[in-house]
């Protein structure tokens, strides 16, 4: 191990690559329970624009039938109590919308991925490209000490690969339990 350059700029690549790929799923996840809670406020919204319009027509009704005394209460009556099974209907629904937006959450665990993700950073891209620019420029390491802080290196890049494949695992199993669940 003549030259240590390659192996440490090899490795910070490497980690690179796979933070990068792992930190694309978890936003994506993130992004996609977002657009989820995002269409049901703008599907609650649009509930509660129809209701104010049914209960418009309400007054509407009830004023023209006091205005033009010759209306037939009856048909008036019907009619508002058809609006009102109407607005009453949407309002179960606005608050089966509220209880099925409430169980949409970022699993608890997702910031465990994240600092994953941050210690993995550290420790397999920023200490190699580190060691990369000091042992070249300030600390001028013999080839015996490279080795050695070649080896450190390089199991801590193992371990925080293993960090991230448990992760990821951990994660498949609670997609598995969260869709048994269902």
């Amino acid at each position: 191990m003549q030259d240590p350059n390659w192996f440490y700029s090899a490795l910070a690549q490497c980690a690179a690559a796979i933070i990068g790929i792992i930190s694309a799923i978890i936003i994506s996840r993130i992004m996609m329970i977002s657009g989820e809670k995002h269409g049901l406020q703008n599907r609650i919204a649009e509930l509660q624009s129809e209701i104010s319009h049914n209960e418009n027509q309400i007054k509407t009704i009830s004023y023209e039938e006091g205005r033009h005394g010759g209306v037939n209460f009856e048909d008036v009556k019907k009619w508002n109590e058809s609006i009102h099974s109407q607005v009453m209907s949407k309002d179960g629904m606005i608050d089966d919308l509220y209880e099925k937006m409430d169980s949409i959450a970022l699993p608890k665990h997702i910031s465990l991925g994240i600092i994953i993700l941050v210690l993995s950073s550290l420790v397999s891209v920023v200490l190699p490209l580190s060691i990369l620019f000091l042992s070249n420029s300030v600390l001028n390491l013999s080839v015996n000490d490279n080795l050695k802080i070649g080896w450190i290196v390089l199991f801590l890049f193992i371990l925080s690969l293993l960090l991230i494949f448990s992760y990821i695992l951990y994660e498949i199993k609670y997609l598995n339990n969260d869709t048994l669940e269902k």
